[in-house]
């Protein structure tokens, strides 16, 4: 799926095979980084909604 996807985001506590292939790395699943990453998604995406709604 990374080697398809534009870009692979892995856990750090992954496999080194997956480590090896991701495009970013983010905190360990043990540390809720999936549910903070999709998070700070979400809050981009309502700044990004915001300051073209105001034009």
């Amino acid at each position: 799926m990374f080697v398809v996807a534009d870009e692979g985001i892995s856990v750090s506590n992954a496999r080194p095979e997956i480590l090896n292939v991701a495009n970013h790395i983010i905190d360990s699943n043990e540390d809720d980084a999936v549910a903070k990453y999709i998070q700070s998604i979400e809050n981009i995406d309502k700044k990004l909604f915001n300051s073209y709604s105001s034009i």
